[in-house]
């Protein structure tokens, strides 16, 4: 179900800046989305809002972060949770990529970060992902193969 133009300026109060255009038209048209962020969940705005289910983990996650040695977290957007604890995607809005107003995306987990120039870069790296995932269930690469 879509994000209402209404939700999405209570998100960017709450946040205090303006979301990203195409995280904003992603929200207009979809308010979350199961596996798009494969293999997690793009997250609805009432999941990461105060009170929603991501809200806490996450709150926990930037925390921890924070404390580790990761400030830049402590302006994190959170877009999806990638279905495994301390595994996140989201908007730094502290590193804006062009005058449009996309923030860079980052997918974050305990071994490493990994940064895209914004959420579409993101999106297309999911789409090789999985067509690679459904390429070695086809049998068309042999995994096993080291050349």
């Amino acid at each position: 179900m879509p994000a209402s133009e209404n939700e999405i300026q209570n998100d960017e109060a709450y946040l205090g800046l303006r979301l990203p255009p195409t995280y904003r038209a992603f929200l207009l048209k979809h308010n979350g989305y199961d596996w798009l962020a494969y293999p997690g969940h793009m997250q609805a705005i009432p999941d990461v809002m105060l009170g929603g289910r991501w809200h806490e983990p996450f709150a926990k996650w930037r925390k921890m972060s924070v404390r580790y040695g990761a400030p830049q977290v402590a302006r994190a957007i959170p877009i999806a949770n990638l279905g495994q604890p301390n595994n996140w995607c989201y908007l730094d809005s502290g590193k804006l990529v062009s005058r449009t107003g996309e923030y860079v995306l980052v997918k974050s987990s305990p071994e490493d970060d990994e940064a895209f120039g914004d959420l579409m870069g993101f999106l297309e790296n999911r789409k090789g992902l999985i067509q690679y995932e459904l390429d070695i269930n086809a049998g068309l690469i042999d995994e096993s193969d080291d050349s």
